[in-house]
């Protein structure tokens, strides 16, 4: 079958996620990056591997996940950028705790962090902000970036975000390492051709027929999708 009757034969879902495949990309990656589900994701590549255009890996890895903190900063922001955000002029640190909505913890980790970052001053319990502090929330704060970033296979991590990792480890369920087996995704050489001819390729196809399309004979000016007559499908027996 020829590159152009096999791209005929790709399903919308194959077409959409076809592109942000990588080699070595993980399921969860893949899933993120595409903008769909797990199983739309795991199906789209299964159906590919059949047309011998990706080759489906799995390995047992450490993975860097979200611990029940973790999923709360990713939704509502880090402490510290929320602690900042709270702080009006000056402010005890009870009343910047209730605005910002933080815990006696999370307060104690704040301090340290934007103190560090000249952020913040403290004088007699009472705390304000500096000047450099408006500097430091447009920056933003990579730790948060790498949050939303997870799970992640441990072994692919760069220096950079192993150094995050290990400071967020130091906080209260942040992150946490599991044990998984994850499925990795490898374009092969007609996978990276159909990469190549898909890609400023306009592909208009009609999943089905349909009676409509019979009773006014409209089908004869409609463009199928081919369907492989070589893919495995369940046995029906009567």
């Amino acid at each position: 079958m020829n590159i152009l009757k096999i791209i005929e034969t790709l399903s919308p879902i194959e077409r959409e996620v076809l592109p942000f495949i990588k080699n070595g990309i993980e399921l969860k990656e893949l899933t993120r990056d595409s903008n769909k589900k797990d199983v739309e994701v795991m199906r789209a590549l299964q159906w590919l591997e059949n047309k011998k255009a990706v080759k489906i890996n799995s390995a047992t890895r450490d993975v860097l996940e979200l611990g029940s903190n973790g999923k709360m900063y990713v939704k509502e922001g880090l402490p510290e950028k929320r602690f900042l955000k709270g702080l009006k002029g000056k402010m005890t640190l009870e009343d910047i705790r209730k605005a910002a909505k933080l815990d006696n913890d999370e307060v104690r980790v704040c301090l340290g962090l934007l103190k560090s970052k000249y952020a913040i001053t403290i004088l007699g319990g009472v705390v304000e902000a500096t000047a450099e502090s408006s500097n430091v929330l447009k920056k933003g704060f990579s730790e948060e970036e790498f949050l939303k970033k997870l799970p992640k296979d441990i072994g692919t991590l760069n220096d950079e975000e192993n150094s995050m990792m290990k400071r967020l480890f130091k906080r209260k369920n942040v992150v946490c390492k599991n044990v998984a087996k994850l499925k990795y995704a490898e374009l092969t050489g007609l996978g990276k051709k159909l990469v190549r001819e898909t890609k400023n390729m306009k592909i208009d196809l009609t999943e089905r027929l349909t009676p409509k399309m019979l009773k006014d004979g409209s089908w004869e000016d409609t463009t199928f999708r081919r369907y492989d007559e070589t893919t495995k499908v369940p046995k029906f027996f009567g």
